[in-house]
């Protein structure tokens, strides 16, 4: 098993219980404990646009299978590098080469 895995393994097990009985949690009880424990769905970036919302430091998933890092702002448009290419492509290039949806593996800082 991985890590990641175990961790959330034994987050879901101490969720059985309130804390100290025997009573169940509820399912929603148990997700909070999940949540906070830092659990969350990686998004979906469907549109350019959406892509030009994440910030530098971002990292994405092509729906090929491509890695791509948001590294640096190019004409105040996100320029995102991917080592499989080798260059820079702006979010409107990934979205015209059918590779959206792509999945936020990584968001940068806020700006």
């Amino acid at each position: 098993m991985s890590n990641e895995r175990d961790e959330l393994a034994r987050v879901i097990a101490g969720t059985r219980f309130k804390a100290g009985t025997r009573r169940p949690q509820s399912s929603l009880e148990q997700a909070d404990s999940i949540l906070a424990a830092g659990y969350r769905k990686p998004r979906t970036i469907t549109t350019p646009e959406e892509l030009d919302e994440l910030t530098a430091g971002s990292v994405i998933r092509d729906s090929q299978g491509g890695l791509w890092e948001f590294r640096r702002k190019v004409s105040n448009k996100p320029a995102w590098w991917s080592a499989h290419l080798a260059g820079f492509w702006f979010s409107s290039n990934i979205s015209d080469s059918g590779l959206l949806p792509a999945t936020a593996l990584h968001e940068g800082p806020a700006s």
